[in-house]
């Protein structure tokens, strides 16, 4: 049992969905954007979840339109859907009656009332926000400077307000770090290619998560 949600993003294999159900994860994500290179098909999807359970499978979508988003939820039965862009707030009534996870991706010089104002509107519609810092490429010492945008102590309130993960480069130096000083409600790990089919080293994601465990 890990002490904190986990959500393993992008995954693309077996190999990675099995690990990390045997680690007891809350959720899998698949990206259904037909444009990223994560993309996996429906057909794999299905393939996948005949061999994993008690994890709940989640949809990532890009830019695709609201009838996309909610056919596919229905076709594949989707358990959560996660939108990695600010969708039109007029569609979010709309959306499958499914949690959302709604990702945001805090930029260089981004305000805090710029985030304020991002979890706030979207706040009465979704389960949770991911706010993942590694697509900008903001890390972890950044965030510590002095004059950061995004200080400490102010991510730190918005996860106390908001039901919030994050997504960090992660290190168990800086996971350590993080989540004491942060508190978010959860993180998230992406997945990787395999070596070849069935052989995968997870040498590092083991050391993050066996710093998350509870001894029983």
């Amino acid at each position: 049992m890990l002490n904190t949600l986990v959500k393993a993003s992008a995954i693309t294999n077996l190999t990675d969905a099995r690990y990390f159900a045997a680690w007891e994860a809350k959720w899998l994500g698949f990206c259904l954007d037909p444009e990223s290179p994560d993309f996996v098909t429906f057909a794999q999807i299905q393939a996948i979840r005949e061999w994993v359970d008690s994890i709940d499978l989640v949809g990532e979508f890009g830019g695709q339109d609201l009838p996309y988003i909610i056919q596919t939820t229905e076709e594949l039965k989707l358990d959560a859907i996660q939108l990695t862009r600010t969708i039109p707030v007029d569609w979010l009534p709309d959306l499958p009656k499914v949690p959302v996870i709604q990702e945001l991706v805090p930029s260089h010089d981004i305000s805090s009332d710029e985030l304020r104002a991002q979890l706030m509107a979207y706040g009465p519609y979704v389960s949770y926000f991911l706010l993942d810092f590694t697509r900008n490429k903001l890390t972890w010492e950044e965030i510590q400077e002095d004059r950061a945008p995004l200080p400490v102590g102010l991510l730190r309130s918005f996860c106390n307000e908001f039901p919030i993960l994050l997504a960090f480069d992660w290190t168990p130096e800086n996971l350590e770090e993080i989540l004491y000083h942060i508190a978010p409600s959860g993180i998230s790990i992406r997945g990787s290619a395999e070596e070849k089919v069935g052989v995968k080293s997870f040498e590092e994601v083991d050391r993050l998560l066996e710093f998350l465990q509870i001894e029983e």
